[in-house]
């Protein structure tokens, strides 16, 4: 499977026929120097490096939330919440 991965479809501009060209080859990252680029994986423009599955870059992990540590932004989230939903309670019961 690594070889199908590392062999993906590359789509790139084909100016003498005025549109878009696709080829089999090993994807490069334009803004990484060339270096390879996996499949599924976006450059990430804050932290200059491209990461696999990437969906945000999030100021509060001060990271980009990718396939290495989504379950660690999820359960960031979830303590975030229950932590608003406990002292919350505690100011209500207060009150």
């Amino acid at each position: 499977n690594l070889a199908a991965e590392s062999d993906s479809i590359v789509t790139e501009r084909d100016n003498q026929r005025g549109g878009l060209r696709r080829r089999r080859g090993i994807r490069r990252c334009r803004k990484c120097n060339d270096n390879y680029k996996p499949a599924r994986a976006h450059h990430d423009s804050v932290t200059g490096r491209c990461v696999v599955k990437m969906d945000h870059y999030c100021p509060w992990v001060g990271n980009a939330v990718g396939i290495m540590n989504h379950k660690f932004f999820i359960l960031f989230i979830l303590y975030t919440f229950l932590t608003a939903c406990v002292s919350l309670s505690l100011i209500l019961i207060r009150v």
